[in-house]
């Protein structure tokens, strides 16, 4: 592994603006599993909704 301090830099990314830093992760996995808590929840939803025959595919 590269040490950060001497690991070549984009010249075009001021890394004192904290807007071009690298933003962290957490917010992007919360917004994933926000999405697929609710996807689920709309698909069991509409399914309830809907009733489809025993030998069909939902």
């Amino acid at each position: 592994m590269q040490d950060p301090t001497t690991s070549p830099v984009d010249p075009d990314v001021d890394l004192h603006v904290p807007a071009e830093l690298r933003p962290h992760a957490l917010p992007v996995l919360a917004a994933i599993s926000t999405g697929g808590t609710l996807g689920s929840a709309a698909r069991f939803g509409l399914s309830a909704a809907w009733p489809h025959r025993s030998d069909g595919f939902p």
